[in-house]
């Protein structure tokens, strides 16, 4: 658990790096001449340098050793904690060294599901996860995909859905143990989760489970009619075709639906219509021409 405690100093390591770069580019500029590709070749040994060099703002010690004699994971992640509330970049050492503690795994996810946890800093802990491997989180991410906010009317950002992605993303790096947890959880998923749920499978074709959760959500609408044609396209599962081919031959899909049935019926193997309906007036077709116009 996130404790309150008092903060504790949280140096800005990006900045220093920054500073560190700029004042060897100055020193360097007549050598390097302008010449952008050799500059950013010599980054990764710059930092490797900038790593090992003592530094005055950490009172002598060096970057890379700064966080290196604290020995609890749960500890540093506090610490993390400070730089979250205080809007500091994690710093590179501080995440590496706690992911290369025992017990990492765990304190990391105790920290992700507690309140107390920085938003920020939980967007951090997913990917260091992901980092060691653990699917110790995938019923965690699984339960909030399944009730995932939906994107607003007209468009708009939900800021949960950062962390939804994530969460999505890893669990598609667990490979194949994910599908039958999902499948169990889909049916009871709201559609945003849902469509969440079938992004991930697709990564797993050869299951007829899955494209029946497409043809469902297919069928359904609600607005998401290019995105799952194009699930289904990426399945690869002809069964798909039929009612694909239904909405494209049926004039009722706006140009950009359109598009993506077409484009999904043509990667099934199935046919479409030699001639293109009039979609003068469809916002999406006129917003391209005019785009193309220009």
């Amino acid at each position: 658990m996130i404790e309150s405690t008092p903060p504790r100093p949280c140096p800005d390591f990006d900045r220093e790096f920054e500073r560190f770069t700029r004042a060897w580019l100055r020193k360097h500029a007549s050598r390097l001449n302008g010449d952008f590709a050799r500059m950013e070749s010599r980054m990764p040994d710059l930092y490797v340098r900038w790593l090992n060099t003592p530094a005055p703002w950490l009172d002598g010690q060096t970057p890379g050793l700064y966080f290196a004699a604290y020995g609890d994971p749960a500890a540093l992640i506090d610490w993390a904690a400070d730089y979250a509330r205080i809007g500091t970049p994690l710093p590179a050492p501080l995440t590496d060294r706690i992911a290369a503690l025992p017990g990492a795994e765990d304190a990391l996810l105790d920290a992700l599901t507690d309140p107390a946890t920085p938003y920020t800093l939980r967007l951090m802990i997913v990917p260091m996860l992901a980092e060691l491997k653990s699917v110790k989180p995938m019923p965690l991410y699984i339960k909030w995909i399944a009730g995932r906010e939906s994107t607003p009317a007209g468009g708009g950002h939900v800021r949960e859905d950062d962390l939804a992605e994530l969460c999505a993303e890893s669990l598609a790096r667990m490979g194949p143990a994910i599908v039958e947890p999902i499948l169990a959880a889909a049916g009871a998923a709201n559609a945003a989760g849902q469509e969440t749920f079938l992004d991930i499978l697709c990564n797993f074709p050869g299951d007829e489970r899955i494209v029946e959760l497409g043809l469902e959500l297919f069928e359904r609408g609600r607005g998401s009619t290019a995105l799952i044609a194009a699930y289904l396209g990426k399945l690869g599962d002809p069964k798909a075709l039929p009612p694909l081919e239904r909405a494209l031959r049926g004039g009722q899909l706006a140009y950009l639906d359109y598009i993506e049935v077409r484009n999904a019926v043509e990667e099934l193997g199935g046919g479409v219509p030699d001639e293109q309906p009039d979609f003068a007036g469809d916002p999406g077709y006129e917003s391209l021409r005019m785009m193309d116009a220009n």
